[in-house]
């Protein structure tokens, strides 16, 4: 299994220290993580450092890549995404879906992801954190703070 060293440097150590309290609020108030991975640099950086965090305080994060079917061999690319993350130690799915023509390719493509995520989310039962990230810019965007997560209690 490929791990993240206790000091990881650069970026790598930026995003770790910027996700910790959010994977360690999640660890203590939710049934499962569930982290959404793209497969692109961003998705798969923010998943190995949630993965390392979730591995070193006892648990196994759930991710899902999605295969939007748009490209001849997504589902190729989704299952090698989907056999990285279990290299990196989580409980790794990948789904295909039909991304419908309403709305244009890619409000077609963000609609079915979503509910793809939210059927697996569903699907782990009781409460569930659900990791996303498309840039390491708009991380802060996706996690909201542990504040702001016990407000909309």
């Amino acid at each position: 299994m490929i791990t993240i060293p206790a000091n990881p440097k650069g970026d790598v150590r930026r995003l770790s220290l910027e996700v910790r309290p959010h994977v360690q609020w999640a660890i203590q108030h939710c049934d499962a993580l569930l982290i959404a991975v793209s497969g692109g640099a961003d998705s798969t950086a923010l998943a190995a450092v949630i993965i390392d965090h979730c591995l070193r305080a006892g648990c196994a994060p759930h991710t899902l890549t999605v295969d939007h079917g748009i490209r001849a061999g997504s589902d190729i690319e989704a299952r090698e995404v989907s056999e990285r993350m279990a290299s990196l130690g989580a409980r790794a799915q990948w789904v295909s879906v039909t991304v419908a023509a309403e709305g244009g390719p890619e409000a077609s493509a963000r609609d079915a992801r979503r509910r793809a995520l939210v059927d697996h989310a569903r699907s782990l039962g009781g409460r569930v954190a659900v990791f996303l990230g498309h840039t390491m810019d708009c991380l802060l965007y996706t996690s909201p703070s542990p504040r702001d997560r016990t407000r909309s209690r």
